[in-house]
C-alpha cells in the first residue's frame, strides 16, 4: 500500500539541505548587518539615520522567515514533497541586506 505523500529520505534529505543553506546564508546575512556602521564611519554623517537601515534590513530577514515558512507549510497542506522550498528565502535575505545597505548610503549622505 501507498501513501499519498512522495519524496521519503530524499525530501528529507533536499530539506535538510536547504534549511542548512538557508540558515548558513541568514547567519551571514546577520553578521553582515554591522557593515552598515562602517558606511556610516566613512562618511563622517548621518548616524542618526542608521537605524532606519537596520530596520529595513531586520524587516526584510522576518519576512523572508515567514515566506519560507509560509511556502513549507502550503507544502505539507497541499500533501506534496517539501523538497527545496525553504530555499526561497535566500533571495530575500540578499535582497534585505542590500536593501539595509542603500537605505544607509543614502541616510548617510544626508
Amino acid at each position: 500500500m501507498r501513501s499519498d505523500r512522495r519524496g521519503g529520505l530524499s525530501d528529507i534529505a533536499r530539506v535538510a539541505a536547504a534549511s542548512v543553506l538557508v540558515f548558513v546564508v541568514g547567519g551571514l546575512v546577520l553578521v553582515a548587518v554591522s557593515v552598515y556602521e562602517v558606511v556610516e564611519r566613512e562618511s563622517g554623517g548621518g548616524a542618526r539615520y542608521l537605524p532606519l537601515a537596520y530596520v529595513v534590513a531586520w524587516a526584510g530577514i522576518v519576512f523572508s522567515a515567514v515566506v519560507a515558512v509560509e511556502r513549507v507549510v502550503a507544502r505539507i497542506r497541499a500533501r506534496r514533497p517539501i523538497g527545496w522550498a525553504p530555499i526561497v528565502a535566500v533571495p530575500l535575505l540578499v535582497e534585505s541586506w542590500l536593501a539595509g545597505l542603500l537605505v544607509a548610503m543614502v541616510v548617510v549622505s544626508i
